[in-house]
């Protein structure tokens, strides 16, 4: 059939850009409307783009406000959805790891009964018999794992991507860990996590890692991941730390209780019990056990108002801690239900880990404190380390050297982030600068 339209455009003297010009001449005559709408499209297309060029040299300028720049640029942002989708589609220049989880079937349907039982409760209820064997293949090798739902809201059950907490058996280990979560990275606010755990790393104050990952599920694709190590010696370990207990404040009656009325009675701190994470004390060694009676000592000493706060914390790591989390905006990990507690057995006292810092989120810096903050900045040695902190970080931003890292980390995690959620806007660390300037002048009591 080709071959024959070709013999009537010769026969008729017909080249290729005649007939292009009689379609579109035919088109035009059929459907005028059409091809009106189209030019006129294209040229308002054109004409909003040299537009949107005008208006991003108008705010390089300073001509705008700040108000105003951020109305503009988020207005604008949808240009680039086309491009960052249209790159999406090519292979990435950042090469992450990938992981093969394979699960039988019973075992797929008794997860898959306790992901439809949460989404009627609205919350994820953790059993002791909520465990599955399964094995991970990665890099040619295969581990024996156990693994269940993990998180507390049904956000770690959108579409394909659930979470799952993970432990590796055997004794063995996948990346130096023996127990991690692997999750949808918007619980983690995607490149946020990153960003946070990198500034208190800086610090000397432990975090876990925390990367991205491709999973395929029974041969099923369900994309990036974040993979993010739990409480275990081996975070410890890897941060040159003694093994010694992580303890944290008992949640489980507030998510019990959640969405009943008084719910709000589980949410203060000094009414809960504390527990240990990460260990078994039962396989522990005398002098574990003894650390452990120390540290909960201490921290039910705090909360009693029994012992000051640089007493029980490490005031030097803690008020570093507290500075980061107001420069990021990550005071949500020093919530009741996800605040976490070293007892370091060198210096006898007790060090945060951080952790859940959700970035993206920023709380105003007027924003009241949570009550475990304000409790700790009264504390006159954290205090002054608090202050100290911020004036460094406010300097650090000015001169460009926290800038510089952030960028690198933002960009490599965009790079891999974009090729899923393409339309992805990264933190915008302009902001986190004027906030480290503001919330140094508010601690300072400056103001221009």
């Amino acid at each position: 059939m080709l071959f024959k339209k070709k013999r009537i455009h010769q026969q008729s003297g017909l080249n290729s850009n005649s007939v292009i010009f009689f379609a579109l001449k035919n088109l035009i005559q059929k459907k005028p409307f059409l091809m009106t709408g189209v030019v006129f499209g294209f040229a308002g297309l054109a004409a909003f783009f040299v537009s949107a060029i005008y208006i991003k040299g108008w705010i390089s300028a300073g001509h705008f406000s700040e108000i105003h720049k951020e109305a503009v640029q988020k207005k604008l942002s949808f240009i680039f959805e086309p491009y960052r989708w249209t790159m999406s589609q090519f292979p990435s220049t950042e090469a992450i790891p990938r992981l093969h989880i394979d699960i039988k079937f019973l075992n797929v349907q008794k997860i898959t009964h306790q992901q439809e039982a949460a989404r009627k409760l609205l919350k994820i209820v953790q059993g002791s018999n909520d465990w599955v064997p399964a094995k991970i293949r990665y890099n040619g090798e295969t581990k024996k794992v156990k693994l269940r739902l993990k998180g507390d809201g049904v956000d770690h059950m959108v579409g394909d991507k659930w979470s799952f907490r993970v432990h590796v058996k055997k004794g063995e280990a996948l990346f130096g860990m023996r127990r991690f979560s692997i999750q949808n990275p918007r619980t983690r606010e995607y490149e946020g996590e990153l960003l946070f755990n990198h500034a208190l790393k800086r610090e000397g104050i432990l975090v876990p890692r925390y990367f991205f990952v491709n999973v395929t599920i029974n041969g099923k694709d369900i994309g990036v991941m974040a993979l993010e190590e739990h409480t275990s010696k081996e975070l410890l370990e890897s941060q040159n730390r003694r093994e010694a207990p992580i303890i944290r404040f008992d949640d489980k009656l507030f998510f019990q209780a959640r969405y009943a009325p008084f719910d709000d009675i589980f949410t203060n701190y000094k009414a809960l019990s504390i527990r240990i994470i990460g260990s078994n004390p039962l396989k522990k060694s005398e002098a574990f056990l003894s650390y452990l009676k120390i540290g909960i000592g201490l921290l039910r000493g705090f909360v009693r108002g029994e012992i000051p706060a640089s007493e029980v914390f490490d005031p030097v790591l803690v008020g570093r801690y507290l500075a980061v989390a107001k420069v990021w905006g990550a005071e949500h990990s020093l919530e009741f239900d996800d605040a976490r507690f070293y007892y370091n057995p060198l210096t006898s006292k007790l060090e945060i880990i951080g952790h859940d810092g959700k970035v993206r989120f920023i709380d105003p810096l007027l924003y009241t404190e949570k009550p475990i903050i304000r409790r700790l900045l009264i504390d006159p040695k954290i205090k002054s380390v608090y202050s100290e902190t911020l004036e460094r970080i406010h300097r650090e931003f000015k001169e460009g050297a926290t800038l510089k890292w952030a960028q690198e980390i933002q960009e490599k995690s965009l790079r891999i982030l974009r090729r899923e959620f393409y339309s992805l806007e990264g933190i915008d660390l302009n902001k986190i600068s004027e906030r480290a300037s503001l919330a140094y002048k508010l601690d300072q009591g400056l103001f221009d």
